[in-house]
């Protein structure tokens, strides 16, 4: 069992007390107290906003003037807040509430695939509404594995998971060896959803993306080769405060008249570039916060 210091237990504390708050409060009101908490951290990390600023000019170019930028990290750092949010009120969300607040009229193309009998593999970045997208898909029945790592603080990495639980994702560590048990989840029916938006080093290769070369790992490519199925990619974007809207691409199957990793690069490529197609018309929505920038170069001592 692992140990837990007492800093765990008074972050997991905090963190189920907020999640009640947020649980027992309306859905807006829960969201406007999320945009006050944003706000007030907004103004506190100013070394953290003007990182985020400099990633932000260095995508859309240097015509992005300085109110811009600021503008966009703001949108950003308060859609992350609002997306925590979402993630702790999971318990009170139901297919009603999927109904009202978010438009899935794209989402049905994954909908009738898999209606259908042909399993697929969803790939979303680190924008919008992450944690809606996998509620509101799990609801309409989509039976989600993602892929997870193991958190710091265990207890609230637990907490977290027996959330996503609830509604039926499951989830999978990732130092588990992963090809078998996902190759055999999906054979099974399950839909892997993927977020390959981060840089790697090992299994990685380089493709384009947001006006950079990164080192994307291959798992996505190499799963849904091995199980031959099609990766729908896409998110879920937030249109105002509290409504949500699924953006789906043209699914992108494996090709086996292709060796296999060139087939994973082309696989690799077509996702990221929807990504970046994404990302440069909703700038507000993407996740420019990460430490591990992904258009930087992995330090020598980094680990994936």
């Amino acid at each position: 069992m692992p140990k837990h210091k007492p800093s765990h237990y008074a972050e997991y504390a905090v963190l189920r007390l907020l999640g009640w708050i947020l649980c027992i409060l309306p859905y807006y009101a829960a969201l406007a107290l999320g945009c006050l908490a944003a706000k007030i951290s907004f103004l506190l990390m100013g070394r953290k906003m003007a990182r985020a600023k400099a990633r932000v000019k260095q995508v859309l170019g240097p015509e992005t003037g300085e109110d811009e930028a600021s503008r966009i990290v703001w949108v950003a750092w308060r859609n992350l807040v609002f997306n925590g949010i979402e993630m702790l009120r999971a318990p009170r969300v139901n297919l009603r509430w999927v109904n009202k607040y978010t438009d899935y009229s794209q989402f049905e193309r994954v909908l009738a695939k898999l209606k259908s009998g042909q399993n697929v593999i969803l790939a979303l970045p680190h924008m919008g509404s992450w944690e809606t997208a996998g509620l509101s898909a799990s609801l309409l029945g989509v039976p989600l594995l993602f892929i997870t790592r193991q958190q710091k603080n265990v207890l609230i990495g637990n907490f977290i998971n027996r959330i996503r639980s609830r509604t039926g994702q499951e989830c999978v560590d990732r130092d588990l060896p992963l090809l078998r048990i996902i190759l055999k989840k999906i054979k099974e029916g399950k839909v892997l959803a993927i977020l390959p938006d981060i840089r790697a080093r090992t299994d990685a290769m380089q493709v384009d993306f947001l006006g950079g070369r990164p080192m994307i790992a291959a798992g996505m490519a190499l799963f849904a080769r091995q199980a031959n199925v099609p990766i729908y990619s896409g998110c879920v974007v937030r249109t105002g405060w509290g409504h949500h809207k699924w953006i789906v691409y043209d699914e992108i199957a494996p090709d086996p008249s292709l060796e296999k990793t060139a087939d994973w690069h082309r696989i690799t490529q077509a996702v990221m570039s929807n990504f970046d197609h994404l990302i440069r018309e909703h700038p507000g929505q993407y996740f420019w916060f990460n430490k591990k920038w992904i258009l930087e170069p992995p330090a020598e001592n980094e680990t994936d």
